[in-house]
């Protein structure tokens, strides 16, 4: 095994810069990097000079499922992630619509609901549809109930539905809530490849919409793998980011 640097985000894309090549073709590998990794690391990359940008999901052959609440991840605190944090001081940030994204973590979304106290009319409950995992909408369903059916039952066009892996139709998805609301909150619990949509709808925008944005999240870190074998390997070309 080679040496080990740590370096801080914010020097991050200092250090690349010294690292990479110009006109690099940067490959990521987004299997054990999660959300708040890839949030430093994509802007990290842009300023880099990169010819091509892409990143890969291998889909498991197999995926486990935890059976108890996050009884196989640490969670830290709900926070914003630090460098991207939304002053929440407008009166009119009352009125910002929520958007929760679903995994498969029984009461993880819960815990945002339950910690901000939103009023239900502007929630948003968005489920994906992965194909890489069996029945992944009724997993996903399952680790959100009870709260999931009665929320639906009084608000049922705010359950709504994305492709897990396509983190293009993801990024279409937030910026059309974006247009309808003077202010956004995203709560990115889903797979890796929808949570790539998010960061693909948050860079696209300029630096005055992101302060509109709010990014929330709980860092875990998984205790016990869940996943063996390689069903299929999902390729995302990144170079949109990348104009």
């Amino acid at each position: 095994m080679g040496d080990v640097e740590e370096v801080d985000w914010k020097s991050l894309a200092r250090w690349l810069e010294t690292h990479l090549p110009p006109q690099a073709r940067v490959l990521i590998d987004m299997n054990l990097l999660a959300f708040d990794t890839l949030l430093y690391l994509l802007p990290a990359l842009l300023v880099c000079r990169l010819e091509k940008l892409a990143c890969l999901y291998v889909a498991p052959e197999n995926y486990t499922f935890p059976e108890q609440a996050l009884t196989d991840q640490k969670l830290h605190p709900i926070e914003q992630p630090k460098g991207y944090v939304s002053l929440a001081l407008d009166p009119d940030r009352q009125g910002a619509r929520h958007l929760v994204f679903l995994g498969f973590d029984k009461a993880r979304a819960w815990k945002f609901i339950d910690r901000y106290d939103w009023k239900e009319e502007h929630r948003y409950v968005v489920l994906g549809d992965p194909p890489f995992v069996p029945e992944g909408v009724a997993r996903a369903r399952s680790a959100a109930e009870p709260w999931l059916s009665e929320f639906e039952r009084d608000f049922p066009g705010h359950v709504q539905s994305v492709s897990a892996i396509d983190p293009a139709a993801v990024a279409a998805f937030c910026l059309a809530h974006f247009r309808q609301a003077r202010w956004l909150d995203l709560a990115p619990l889903g797979p890796k490849p929808m949570n790539l949509g998010v960061l693909w709808f948050y860079f696209g925008l300029s630096e005055a919409e992101r302060g509109r944005v709010r990014l929330l999240y709980d860092f875990p870190v998984q205790r016990v793998p869940r996943s063996r074998g390689v069903a299929r390997v999902h390729f995302f070309d990144c170079r949109g980011l990348l104009v």
